[in-house]
């Protein structure tokens, strides 16, 4: 009886332990999973995006801490990056692809020679379809323009005195310096939407306390550069992607943050040398701190770099996602006149309270033209005025895709009501006195009212011309 007993009980607790069995595997299966541990799949959801890895520092360069250095790291997680970005259609332009280390002014003239490469590229598609003989002689000119301020960034590759030169470096702590003439236009040029749209700079790092070494401090920091910044006021505070190296920083901190288990330390201004020598939009992350001895060892695992390098794409495609691409049309002859004079980037030679059937008028072209308001909500149409920052569009009427779109410019109208009053008169001035910017480059470009390349006094003194009826403004 009792071996019966005992038989009935070892059977009793095998199918009690059969019976759990699958509830374990399944629970270990189910365990922490989520979306930075599914795998990156063959996509294309960053084809035509342009994505410069940046893998911080390189031998002799950056920290070290506890059997951890930075550097290698750094190029470990920005190949992992590299890799999965490219699965999902990116080009990736990688700053440093071996150990040694890369002088960061050599990073900035390469970037700056590969985005004029880039640019030209796109006005070179321009003069293939302009019709207008005045409108190609431009095109030219600055193509020719970027091929010399090429010439000067491959210069500094070659000669490492130059980049004390044509920039920031080393670093002024005094915050007197001002941007070099040369690497100022190579910024005008960078704000191409194709930049904009299109590009994103992305620096890794991962990050140490100070003397004595703070071993507490842990958590995920990311950076990005605002013209607010106090220490760039006398450099340059036109940077035209602000608000995207916002974004990115957010995206970037929350999915790093997230997907590495790091505590989620916040996000900054500054002007590192990444974030401040070129004009595209751009992210400077601080993955966790190698000396924490948690965050190291998160960093150093293979599977967390995987969760890691996962999260950065996600950011990166979230990033993206609310941004249209920008495209160059292709074969067409997209939109000429005679009346207006259509550049790259732009369409002036508008005067002041014309409507949007005098414009349109005055366009030639195969495809559908509208013009949308320059908070881009709605369409004008028939009597309406265009102002300043509205946009020309060109577009497929068959399939409504945007083929094109052209700023407006109109001289003098600084305010975006589509005339010429003392409402600019005293914006342009407000703008002298330093208590107001622009917050786009058709108002930058409307307020250069004499065309001299920059705003003067000249400009206010164009405008109290105009209004006094002595002169008219040219368009």
């Amino acid at each position: 009886m009792l071996k019966g007993l005992i038989k009935t009980t070892a059977v009793i607790l095998l199918l009690a332990a059969l019976a759990f069995l699958p509830v374990q595997i399944f629970a270990e299966e189910t365990k922490d999973v989520d979306i930075y541990d599914l795998p990156i799949e063959e996509n294309d959801s960053l084809c035509g995006r342009i994505v410069f890895v940046d893998p911080g520092h390189g031998i002799g360069c950056g920290g070290a801490y506890g059997g951890y250095t930075e550097h290698v790291y750094n190029l470990i997680y920005a190949n992992l990056l590299k890799d999965k970005l490219e699965k999902c259609g990116a080009t990736v332009v990688m700053t440093r692809t071996t150990a040694e280390n890369v002088d960061n002014y050599h990073r900035m003239a390469a970037l700056h020679i590969y985005l004029l490469d880039m640019l030209k590229a796109i006005y070179q598609n321009d003069i293939n379809l302009s019709v207008s003989p005045s409108e190609i002689a431009l095109l030219q000119a600055h193509i020719d323009e970027m091929t010399r301020l090429q010439r000067i960034m491959k210069n500094v590759l070659s000669d490492i005195s130059l980049a004390r030169i044509y920039f920031n470096a080393p670093y002024d702590y005094s915050y007197n310096r001002a941007i070099h003439p040369d690497l100022k236009k190579i910024f005008e040029y960078e704000r191409h939407p194709s930049v904009s749209r299109n590009v994103l700079y992305v620096s890794i790092h991962s990050n140490a306390t100070g003397e004595p070494v703070n071993t507490n401090t842990n958590g995920t920091v990311t950076y990005y550069l605002s013209n607010d910044w106090y220490a760039s006021q006398n450099y340059y505070t036109e940077y035209a992607n602000v608000a995207g190296s916002e974004i990115a920083a957010t995206l970037m901190l929350d999915h790093v943050s997230l997907s590495g288990g790091f505590k989620r330390r916040g996000m900054h201004v500054n002007d590192y040398f990444m974030l401040r020598e070129h004009n595209a939009p751009a992210v400077l992350v601080e993955m966790g701190y190698h000396t924490n001895a948690g965050d190291r060892e998160r960093l150093k695992d293979e599977e967390n770099q995987d969760r890691i390098t996962n999260g950065m794409v996600i950011a990166i495609q979230e990033y993206f996602s609310g941004i249209d691409i920008y495209t160059m049309p292709v074969n067409v002859n997209c939109v000429s006149s005679s009346v207006y004079q259509i550049m790259a980037d732009s369409i002036a030679g508008i005067h002041p309270c014309t409507t949007v059937d005098a414009l349109l008028s005055g366009l030639d072209s195969p495809y559908y033209l509208s013009v949308i308001e320059a908070n881009g909500s709605s369409a004008k149409i028939g009597s309406e005025l265009v102002v300043t920052e509205d946009e020309l569009v060109v577009s497929d009427a068959s399939t409504n895709e945007t083929i094109a779109s052209y700023p407006i410019i109109i001289y003098g109208d600084v305010s975006g009501d589509g005339q010429i009053g003392l409402i600019d008169l005293l914006t342009i001035q407000k703008y002298l006195l330093g208590t107001m910017d622009f917050q786009s480059h058709a108002m930058l470009e409307s307020a250069d009212v004499n065309k001299s390349g920059e705003i003067t006094l000249i400009d206010l003194l164009f405008i109290q011309k105009h209004l006094l009826g002595e002169i008219e403004i040219a368009q």
